[in-house]
């Protein structure tokens, strides 16, 4: 069995021999900016009612009391959401990893009873058949597609399965005017959507039985609340660069105009998807 290190250094699997070297693949660069990108607002994500509540996180924690995995991983955890909701699925032994320390150390403070492990997705630290399965929640468009899913169906066992998800803003939610007005007095043009051009990936992946399931759900939040959540959203942070902060003050008059008060109560419509890949049985 392997040793799991927090440092990000990887040891000895069963299949062949590690580093720390980072895997030779141009995303990698990508890999690392978003670690920068995530690490500096970890206390955002953390407290954010965007990424800590929601219908999303309550079907996992209804998904893992029906798969029943005694060990599961979490990979790109960010500040532990997901990995707290299989633990309250009844999960005993949850291991989340992701490349962000200042991540990890949010996520330790989020879900207590989970194991933090620092590692890019690419390269995993685990052995092979490891776990009874793995999600991913909200961080996959920050992967090597392909890498990403031959890693993690090396860890899962056979049988196993392994659930991704997005959580994309409805196509006619308001809140995309209000972004648009907002990108417009910034001189910014917003991020693309992750799911947008489909997820090919997931359809490459060999796979015995996968599943598709599109959920609408609705957040409700302050306009404080979804300023928050704006301020931690790493595409746009990357994609904005300096001025990043001009959108967030312009997005804050957009929402004031709209709504009134920065306590004021607004409704955000989602559209969530969740793809589900089972590995073939031994």
């Amino acid at each position: 069995m392997a040793e799991v290190r927090n440092n990000g250094q990887f040891c000895d699997r069963a299949d062949k021999t590690c580093s720390g070297e980072a895997l030779k693949d141009p995303k990698m660069d990508q890999q690392e900016l978003s670690a920068s990108l995530f690490g500096s607002h970890a206390a955002n994500y953390l407290t954010s009612p965007t990424h800590a509540t929601g219908a999303d996180l309550e079907r996992l924690s209804a998904l893992a009391r029906t798969l029943a995995p005694a060990r599961a991983l979490d990979v790109g955890c960010g500040a532990g959401h997901a990995s707290f909701a299989l633990a309250r699925g009844g999960v005993p032994r949850v291991i989340a990893c992701d490349p962000s320390a200042e991540m990890l150390a949010a996520g330790q403070r989020s879900a207590p009873t989970a194991t933090f492990v620092e590692g890019r997705v690419e390269q995993l630290p685990f052995a092979d058949n490891s776990f009874d399965a793995a999600t991913v929640a909200q961080s996959f468009h920050w992967f090597v597609a392909d890498l990403a899913f031959a890693e993690l169906m090396r860890v899962v066992k056979p049988g196993g399965s392994i659930a991704v998800w997005w959580k994309v803003l409805g196509s006619d939610d308001p809140m995309r005017a209000v972004r648009k007005a907002a990108c417009a007095k910034a001189g910014v043009t917003d991020t693309k959507d992750p799911m947008q051009g489909g997820f090919n990936a997931f359809y490459r992946a060999p796979f015995a039985t996968r599943a598709l399931r599109v959920l609408p759900f609705t957040g409700r939040f302050t306009v404080m609340d979804w300023i928050g959540y704006e301020r931690s959203r790493a595409t746009a942070r990357d994609a904005f660069g300096a001025k990043h902060d001009a959108y967030i003050a312009a997005l804050y008059e957009e929402l004031l105009a709209k709504f009134g008060s920065p306590q004021a109560k607004i409704s955000v419509r989602y559209t969530q998807y969740l793809y589900v890949g089972n590995i073939a049985k031994a």
